[in-house]
């Protein structure tokens, strides 16, 4: 469940008789298909209809890197108009954004009731005879990414003075890179210290 879950969907996943059904929304380049996975016919969520369909979806997997995570989506028995999109149109189908979600059907009408499940990109699309799959995908954080180094010290950590994140300008010459030096050249906005932390730790046993 989505950590900002509203307190309606949340006593509803706590019921004997949960009633969630997925929603799933392509936004393509010259349409927009809102589908639900409901074997009672097509639901009204906040005001926009969802055409039911014979919908379901793999779990969330992640690559072994890490890098990477999809869902696959598999769509059977689709009605004539969006098996003939997809038909014609596979092509704009790749990169094309998907969004998965969850609603209750007790909770239609608020747009804020609504567990967000997946957002990605489309690709990979297969068609058999009547079954389309297609695979949801996002791309995650890369640990290899380089990122500046954190020094966590009372003293300022922009160990170059005049340098782009000391940003002073003035006319002095040096600095100690201690708060009250910033202080003196008016540069205290721009100090990189920590100056909550204290200069070294007494340990003293009772």
């Amino acid at each position: 469940m989505s950590k900002d879950i509203t307190e309606n969907l949340l006593n509803e996943s706590q019921s004997e008789e949960t009633q969630f059904r997925m929603l799933v929304t392509t936004f393509l380049d010259d349409a927009t298909f809102y589908l639900c996975a409901n074997d009672t016919g097509n639901i009204t969520f906040a005001g926009q209809e969802y055409e039911s369909v014979e919908i379901s979806r793999s779990e969330i997997q992640s690559s072994l890197d890490g890098t990477l995570e999809k869902v696959t989506i598999i769509l059977s028995n689709a009605d004539r108009l969006l098996a003939s999109y997809i038909a014609i149109n596979g092509n704009k189908i790749n990169n094309r954004r998907c969004l998965i979600q969850e609603v209750s059907l007790q909770y239609l009408d608020n747009p804020a009731d609504v567990i967000g499940i997946f957002d990605g990109v489309m690709n990979n699309l297969q068609m058999n005879i009547g079954t389309y799959t297609v695979d949801i995908e996002r791309t995650l954080g890369t640990f290899q990414a380089l990122a500046p180094i954190m020094t966590y010290s009372p003293l300022c950590q922009w160990k170059k003075f005049k340098d782009e994140r000391c940003k002073y300008v003035g006319g002095e010459v040096s600095c100690d890179r201690t708060l009250s030096r910033c202080q003196a050249l008016g540069n205290v906005l721009n100090y990189g210290g920590h100056p909550s932390i204290p200069d070294q730790m007494v340990i003293r046993r009772g």
